[in-house]
């Protein structure tokens, strides 16, 4: 793929990923601000809902895919998902902490917002990232069907 058409499923992929940004901020947001949840729990399931919103959006709108049925993807993208979610949500936490001690005025809720902002960025790069390699480049190691099988 030439630099220009990486450039523009990249600016896709953001476009995209805005909906799952929207899924995954309002479920993080109505966890922290009605449920009073730790930003860690309200950041590691709203993401788990972005990151599988975006993952399929991408997926059949965005990448020429390859063999191999959406649902293993799916598993795999989340898998990858999880690992990055835990050390993203410690992020948020961390940054959380900092953000309401320098500020004890703000509300922890918003605390809690302005460190998933700083984190999202971070996420949003590696999400393309990984989601561009499982839909374009991973088939084989992936499919379960025996017909992908080269058998000698």
């Amino acid at each position: 793929m030439s630099r220009a058409g990486s450039l523009k499923n990249a600016l896709h992929f953001v476009a995209i990923a805005g909906i799952g940004w929207l899924a995954d901020n309002l479920v993080f947001f109505m966890i922290v601000a009605f449920a009073h949840g730790s930003a860690f729990v309200a950041n590691f399931v709203g993401g788990l809902c972005g990151a599988t919103v975006t993952f399929i959006g991408a997926r059949h709108r965005l990448f020429e895919t390859r063999r191999g049925r959406t649902w293993v993807r799916l598993s795999g993208y989340l898998a990858y998902t999880l690992l990055l979610l835990t050390a993203a949500s410690a992020a948020v936490q961390w940054l959380t902490t900092i953000v309401h001690a320098m500020s004890p005025e703000l509300q922890i809720k918003w605390a809690a917002l302005l460190a998933k902002l700083a984190v999202t960025p971070f996420t949003l790069m590696l999400n393309y990232l990984m989601a561009r390699f499982l839909s374009t480049r991973v088939y084989s190691s992936l499919s379960l069907r025996s017909a992908d099988c080269a058998c000698a």
